[in-house]
């Protein structure tokens, strides 16, 4: 025989009150609610409760450390993500320009592949602020939208590369004429 507890103005079987407390609802009111107890059921229910409501404590404090390990990734990326556009913004700030006379020669054709490499080249040696041998330069061309038409791109890089007073070769790559190698 179940034990009768008076439970919220009213009496109820032991029964009906322990389901009524592992219920989410009535266990945040519990302690609002008198409870009268009666019987050893009883207090096995409300033991119960109790180990169900710290079970869901601790997974709300798990949920809570994964969230701010998930805040704090963010605000790590955030981090980065601001340097990276300061960076950018410092790089359109100090936007090199090709000299005129950069390429040119008694014809200047603007419109050959020679010229356009030689300035896409200038541009990437002081963009890189490094000499860069020519295997680095097709690909920092090709990067940067310049297609070499030749049979052996990496040929017709060293013949314009060559036949251009405003490049020199340092023994480790190409470098801007008369400008001192970076350390």
């Amino acid at each position: 025989m179940r034990a009768r507890v008076q439970y919220g103005g009213e009496m109820r079987n032991s029964a009906a009150v322990e389901s009524q407390l592992l219920d989410e609802s009535a266990i945040g009111k519990s302690d609002n609610e008198l409870l009268t107890l009666n019987d050893s059921d009883f207090d096995e229910a409300l033991q119960k409760a109790i180990r169900i409501n710290d079970a869901k404590r601790e997974q709300l404090r798990t949920k809570v450390r994964e969230m701010q390990a998930a805040l704090n990734k963010a605000d790590t990326m955030d981090e980065h993500l601001k340097r990276l556009a300061a960076i950018r913004q410092q790089q359109n700030d100090d936007t090199v320009l090709v000299p005129e006379t950069l390429g040119t020669r008694q014809r200047k054709r603007r419109t050959s592949m020679a010229f356009k490499v030689r300035q896409e080249v200038y541009l990437i040696l002081k963009r890189v602020n490094r000499p860069l041998n020519r295997t680095e330069l097709l690909r920092e061309l090709t990067g940067a939208g310049v297609e070499l038409p030749a049979q052996n791109p990496l040929a017709a890089i060293t013949k314009i590369m060559w036949n251009t007073a405003e490049f020199e070769s340092t023994g480790g790559g190409y470098w801007l004429a008369g400008e001192p190698l970076p350390n």
